[in-house]
């Protein structure tokens, strides 16, 4: 826990607010949808690295029930990231999620 502390010290998100990480998010959403612009994935016809980091963080946010979906919200906003999430979903992960779905452990992007 000390080593996370000190890491999240040197980036500078130790001392931030839940309102200053909210921005954070947004700004990177932001960021990210831009240089996604109308294109499937970042860099070409096949996903990237880029474009399974970016579909890992943003999927589980999308996709996980939390008391206050503040940061769902946030990526909500931003229908092509979301694309890019259905779009990884679909092609990559569809017949492993429908025979897991049928158990519960998925939910769908609404």
């Amino acid at each position: 826990q000390k080593q996370v502390v000190k890491k999240l010290k040197a980036l500078g998100w130790a001392e931030k607010s839940l309102e200053e990480v909210y921005t954070e998010v947004e700004n990177t959403c932001k960021a990210l949808s831009e240089r996604l612009d109308n294109s499937t994935y970042f860099f070409g016809s096949r996903p990237t690295e880029l474009d399974a980091l970016v579909f890992g963080h943003l999927f589980a946010l999308l996709t996980t029930s939390l008391a206050d979906n503040r940061l769902k919200n946030i990526v909500k906003q931003f229908g092509n990231l979301c694309r890019l999430c259905e779009k990884i979903d679909k092609v990559y992960f569809e017949k492993q999620q429908s025979s897991d779905s049928e158990n519960g452990t998925f939910e769908k992007i609404p």
